[in-house]
């Protein structure tokens, strides 16, 4: 074999390592990120109800 095979079969071998890492790591990052993302609005309502619960609360006081 050619020094010139050798080298593209190397080359090849790590782009595919590359492409099926992709496949697998882009569709967990996926699922990781929407499931911050409902956290991060659960949070939000838990946040949103308590300030609406303290202006009421505010607003009786006046």
């Amino acid at each position: 074999m050619s020094e010139s095979k050798v080298v593209v079969g190397i080359a090849s071998v790590c782009s595919t390592v590359a492409l099926v890492a992709c496949l697998i790591v882009v569709p967990q990052l996926y699922v990781t990120i929407n499931e911050m993302n409902e956290r991060v609005q659960d949070g939000v309502q838990v946040f949103r109800a308590d300030t609406d619960n303290a202006w009421t609360q505010l607003m009786e006081v006046q």
